[in-house]
């Protein structure tokens, strides 16, 4: 298994902080947010990490290299900001295998059953919480058996509520690089960003299977 953690945010909403630091070093609760993370994730953090850094991003690497030497790690560049889809498709070089991948976003703290996320009867897993206002995040449809029908980025309505926190498995990192490429394709992306939702309905769309699976907590360290 191999685990991709975006970090490459600027970090706007959380300035002044951010004007020194990155986002995923600031400190909450005796250490910073990328280390909760990489802590709580430790089940799944066995083979290769792969980082995908932007600004200030040399403080990242020194920091997790000197804090989390065990970990076989990578630092892909995310020079422009083009969205969440560009970025993982930038760490292609590590997808051509076939092997299972986690790709998860490195601003919220969020502790789940890594252990068991793996899903033998499914291709993807995506974590999920129910919030009151979706709007802010994508959230996934599923039908009456909790099979993922679509998922849609940042939804007008509060219709549907199970949010995706932001840390999901596939089975096949190679149909993964696919839909990216997919989605890469399309010249008008939305509000000038290519988002994951879109790569998950691609792969929907080709007959994969997702199921949700609840967190134990989630707190989101992307605002102040």
């Amino acid at each position: 298994m191999k685990v991709i953690i975006l970090l490459a945010g600027f970090g706007t909403r959380m300035r002044p902080h951010t004007w020194s630091r990155p986002k995923p070093l600031l400190k909450v609760a005796g250490n910073t947010v990328v280390g909760h993370l990489l802590d709580l994730m430790r089940d799944v953090t066995t083979e290769e990490v792969i980082f995908v850094v932007g600004y200030k991003g040399e403080q990242i690497e020194a920091w997790i290299r000197q804090n989390y030497p065990h970990l076989k790690t990578h630092f892909v560049t995310q020079a422009d900001p083009r969205g969440q889809a560009h970025a993982v498709w930038l760490c292609r070089d590590y997808l051509q295998e076939d092997h299972d991948v986690v790709v998860a976003f490195g601003d919220g703290i969020i502790d789940a059953d890594y252990a068991h996320f793996a899903a033998d009867h499914a291709d993807g897993v995506l974590l999920v919480q129910e919030v009151d206002d979706p709007r802010r995040f994508g959230i996934a449809m599923r039908d009456e058996n909790g099979y993922v029908t679509r998922c849609v980025e940042k939804p007008v309505t509060t219709d549907q509520k199970m949010a995706i926190v932001g840390i999901n498995w596939f089975r096949s990192g190679r149909q993964l690089l696919g839909a990216l490429e997919t989605v890469l394709q399309n010249e008008n992306p939305f509000k000038g960003e290519y988002w994951m939702v879109d790569a998950y309905n691609v792969m929907l769309e080709q007959g994969a299977r997702f199921v949700t699976r609840p967190v134990l907590e989630w707190e989101d360290a992307g605002t102040p």
